[in-house]
């Protein structure tokens, strides 16, 4: 709605900036209109979940035709459950209606479908689409574990970029690995890097830059963008910066060597990897 024609509807639902996105739904035998505000990513993907988590109920209960129900949004959880179980039951169900609106809530309690997936009874399953960094709580449960499992499950070893949290990628005893990106599907890219991410996390920090929001970030650490994406390490420490050649396949295998040998004081300042003419010589950088 454009809110310079359409000014008394926006003036009902009190929108003062734009692009503004309000989800409307009017629930059965009430002709009042339910309105939440929505606070996300303005991406097509966010907003697409958002949307989902309105409509799907509270809780599914799954069966062996629901195989892609894990698959259905960025973070999914899944409690799975003997028939029995009704005080494990009522206690998942209790957290689910607290944070359905952030996150999608099923379970099973068929046997067959936990042992399918080698899971244990009763346990729950945090699958995480974005990057394959599944995570699992086993029971018996309370209220307070799950909440504490979710609280997990919402911290992803590679993290977007925001200026907000600058502080997180300028510890001076970590490196930063940036990956600037033009795309805002990095499911690829997140699952290619997070075993490394995982491994050292100790002594890096991992960030995927949104060039929509960022658009001369790149341009900061000496960085010409020549395709989708580009990655480079700065060590604010000394402020030294090292670049992988763009062009050249982003995997796991070559970033972990890339940052070892940084770590290790191999690497020269401003060097490129993935090039041929590597330069092995060097200093300790941290």
């Amino acid at each position: 709605m454009d809110c310079h024609i359409g000014i008394s509807p926006c003036q009902k639902y009190d929108v003062n900036s734009f692009p503004t996105f309000r989800l409307l739904e009017r629930k059965k035998d009430d002709e009042k209109m339910e309105e939440t505000r929505y606070r996300g990513p303005r991406t097509v993907k966010a907003l697409m979940s958002f949307v989902r988590k309105h409509e799907l109920p509270v809780l599914s209960k799954l069966g062996p035709e629901d195989k892609d129900f894990r698959r259905i949004d960025d973070v999914v959880f899944v409690a799975f459950l003997d028939p029995s179980d009704t005080e494990n039951l009522e206690t998942y169900q209790a957290v689910a209606q607290k944070n359905h609106l952030d996150f999608v809530f099923g379970y099973s309690t068929d046997s067959a479908i936990a042992e399918k997936e080698s899971v244990k009874v009763p346990s729950i399953m945090c699958y995480r689409n974005n990057d394959n960094d599944n995570l699992s709580l086993d029971g018996p449960f309370t209220q307070e574990n799950i909440e504490a499992f979710l609280l997990t499950a919402r911290k992803s070893v590679i993290k977007d970029f925001s200026e907000k949290e600058l502080s997180t990628f300028m510890q001076r005893d970590k490196l930063t690995v940036y990956i600037f990106t033009h795309t805002t599907d990095t499911v690829s890219i997140r699952r290619e890097l997070t075993p490394t991410a995982k491994k050292l996390q100790s002594h890096v920090t991992f960030a995927v830059v949104d060039l929509a929001q960022y658009p001369d970030m790149p341009a900061n650490f000496g960085t010409e963008m020549v395709g989708e994406q580009a990655l480079v390490v700065h060590a604010p420490m000394n402020d030294q910066i090292f670049k992988y050649a763009q062009g050249k396949k982003i995997e796991g295998a070559a970033i972990e060597d890339m940052l070892m040998t940084i770590l290790r004081g191999k690497a020269s300042a401003g060097q490129t990897f993935g090039d041929a003419a590597e330069d092995e010589d060097g200093h300790d950088e941290l």
